[in-house]
């Protein structure tokens, strides 16, 4: 089970984000140095852009940019609008294109494992449509990961997307990979995969490389509190819910609050956040930083709390692990991966929408001056699954036990 195999993880994406961490922490735990691991990925994938330097000093992964069919068109003007619009029309026809440009690919280099990457799903059609040309080329090991919600067909494509998935699970697809059980349970709900018993879906917890010990924080001139939420500010983050708990904490509590947002975001999402701020008279005590160059472990460190509280759907929520593997509290809303570290809740897990609980919390830790205490044994001894090298030994074992049936 040692030999050396090739792996391709196809990577289809644009922004930066969750993945870009998972894959550092996957591909620098990965217990066979000798197999020899390809990304392909697509030219202005920011993520990949990331991974590489993240990944600089590993010599077992190579980065291999390639031309997609599937392009990427904003909601920029008329001109990207009526491209996005025509692609959408044309999914079929350009899937097609994309199993036929990919297979040429995987006939020309040889591959034992091809793992698709997807967000959510269906995510990448461009990415799907590897796993069809993976398996006509002869690879012996196809799978698909997914890191968030499988949603349900949109408008025009529900046929399609049921003739794919049956497809899918009925031979081409080894395995499915779902980073949590929410994530999970959305792929049994809204997908054909399995409707024939021949596709399994597995859930493979995401992790961290467990730090040995705890990084110095920097100093604080000020003494402040502070706060940090890490993601990009979409609104479904929950960034506009926790800015309103925060304007009902007493001027007492608030005085020693430092809050700072990490995470790109777009000109609508910085204009409505900042006019909250304004509107809540937060003004001074809300730092909206963008996208920070810097190690989520760095930044996390250099907190004394640390708010993930999703409205909708998280499907794993990396920023959670990474905060309480660094004995940082965390104040969060109960999706993604909190349901199954919390599955009886919590003193600092709160309903999405209630800010009276949000608010109280936030006055409990920032008042207490005793953050170890809010997070509690029975958690910590729950961490040793979400270990980055616990992870990528329960991937190798699955792509070699696969390989070997």
């Amino acid at each position: 089970m040692n030999n050396p195999n090739r792996i391709a993880i196809v990577w289809e994406q644009n922004e930066w984000g969750g993945v870009d961490s998972y894959l550092e922490y996957l591909l620098n735990s990965w217990p066979n140095q000798s197999d020899q691991i390809v990304i392909l990925h697509n030219k202005g994938n920011k993520g990949a852009i990331r991974l590489k330097n993240l990944l600089s000093s590993n010599e077992n992964v190579t980065f291999r940019e390639i031309d997609v069919t599937f392009k990427y068109y904003p909601w920029l003007n008329m001109l990207t609008i009526f491209k996005k619009i025509l692609s959408h029309i044309f999914i079929p026809i350009l899937f097609l294109s994309s199993v036929i440009k990919y297979k040429k690919l995987f006939d020309h280099e040889k591959f034992d494992v091809v793992i698709g990457q997807n967000g959510g799903y269906p995510g990448s059609y461009g990415v799907l449509s590897s796993l069809f040309a993976a398996k006509k080329a002869g690879v012996k090991v196809v799978s698909l990961v997914v890191h968030h919600a499988a949603t349900k067909p949109i408008l025009m494509h529900g046929w399609f997307r049921m003739i794919i998935e049956k497809k899918l699970g009925n031979g081409i697809l080894s395995s499915v990979i779902a980073v949590s059980n929410v994530t999970k349970d959305s792929l049994i709900r809204n997908t054909y995969f399995f409707d024939q018993q021949k596709c399994h879906v597995i859930v493979i917890e995401n992790g961290i490389p467990i730090p040995n010990k705890r990084v110095e924080k920097v100093s604080n001139p000020h003494d402040n509190f502070r706060i940090g939420m890490l993601g990009r500010l979409e609104p479904y983050k929950g960034h506009d819910d926790f800015l309103c708990a925060l304007s009902m904490v007493s001027q007492e509590c608030l005085d020693k609050i430092k809050v700072q947002f990490f995470g790109g975001y777009t000109d609508t999402d910085y204009v409505r956040l900042t006019s909250i701020i304004k509107n809540l008279d937060l003004e001074g005590k809300v730092d909206i930083l963008g996208y920070v160059d810097s190690s989520v472990s760095r930044i996390i460190t250099d907190l004394d709390l640390v708010v993930m509280v999703t409205k909708t759907f998280e499907g794993f929520g990396l920023t959670v692990i990474e905060a309480l593997h660094q004995n940082v509290p965390v104040l969060a809303t109960n999706v993604g991966v909190v349901s199954d570290l919390f599955p009886n809740g919590g003193e600092l897990i709160v309903d999405v929408g209630d800010f009276n609980e949000m608010a109280r919390q936030i006055e409990k830790i920032v008042l207490s001056n005793e953050n170890d205490k809010f997070i509690p044994q029975h958690i910590k001894d729950k961490l040793w699954k979400y270990d980055s090298k616990h992870m990528a030994n329960r991937y190798y074992q699955h792509f070699m036990f696969e390989l070997i049936k």
